[in-house]
């Protein structure tokens, strides 16, 4: 999940040169993602001719790898695919897509087919829960407690093992170079769902106790989409920062669990639940800038 390891793991790809490495990288992505959207998943030119012009730090910190043979063979063509797999470009409901399929212990939840082993999701799972959200990761742990990877971007998808996922995008950054309202509208989640996978035990205990499972944080049934909070835009809805937050508002949020069974309309938070199970794979929600499966 860092820099260095990220490089690695592109050397380590199978191919002759960077763009057989990254197409590696690209395949595996299209296994995770909505079936319709496989021919979307690709390189932004842009942001990678961006990247490569300015990464001084990823070259001095590729070529230190390659001194201690961490990084084998040509080093240029390695740092180049990794540069090449930031760069792939995709949108939030995908990303979410992404992030169930890891929940789902490496089976897509919407197209059925397994994108990788349950043994490889598990450890890219830990991995998110330890440092999937650079220096903000302890913090993150307290206050939202699910696996999660943050991108530079804006973006973030959050995985809750065998319940769902969700993506969340939004430009501005905090200083650990996390989404701002990302990581406030999955705090929001995580405490209205009672998704924190710390405090599970702790809750089924206090759950017994009661003999019920009533009171915030109680688990919830799925949702299927809700047309009524489509496009929405929650920085008109006022708060200290609501005339400063940009031009990117975040038009909408869900979460897909897998389960089917209430067909109930929850949103909290400006946060939209989805059943992906039983939503038409041909007619999918189009997020303009926020969303989580």
């Amino acid at each position: 999940m860092v820099n260095a390891g990220a490089i690695i793991t592109a050397n380590m790809l199978l191919g002759a040169n960077a763009r057989d490495q990254y197409k590696a990288f690209e395949d595996a992505v299209k296994g995770m993602v909505l079936k319709e959207s496989k021919d979307h998943v690709g390189i932004d030119w842009g942001v990678y001719d961006s990247e490569m012009q300015t990464n001084s730090h990823n070259q001095k910190i590729t070529a230190a790898l390659s001194e201690r043979d961490l990084v084998l063979g040509n080093s240029s063509e390695s740092l180049a695919a990794y540069t090449m797999a930031c760069s792939c470009s995709i949108d939030t409901v995908d990303a979410a897509v992404i992030a169930a399929t890891l929940a789902n212990r490496g089976i897509n939840p919407a197209t059925k087919e397994t994108a990788m082993s349950e043994e490889i999701a598990d450890q890219i799972v830990n991995v998110m829960m330890s440092c999937g959200m650079y220096n903000g990761a302890g913090k993150w742990i307290v206050d939202v407690g699910v696996p999660a990877k943050s991108g530079v971007s804006g973006g973030i998808m959050g995985v809750v093992p065998g319940v769902c996922g969700f993506s969340v995008f939004s430009p501005r950054l905090d200083e650990h170079g996390n989404s701002t309202r990302g990581v406030h509208v999955a705090q929001a989640l995580s405490e209205e769902l009672g998704l924190h996978v710390l405090k599970q035990g702790l809750k089924a205990v206090r759950q017994e106790a009661d003999g019920s499972s009533s009171g915030k944080g109680k688990p919830r049934k799925t949702r299927r989409w809700s047309a009524g909070g489509e496009g929405e835009d929650i920085s008109s809805r006022g708060g200290k920062d609501a005339s400063n937050r940009g031009s990117n508002p975040v038009s909408m949020n869900s979460v897909v669990p897998f389960d089917t069974e209430d067909k109930g309309v929850l949103n909290p938070h400006d946060a939209m639940m989805a059943d992906m199970s039983s939503a038409p794979q041909s007619k999918s929600p189009a997020l303009p800038l926020a969303s989580a499966v």
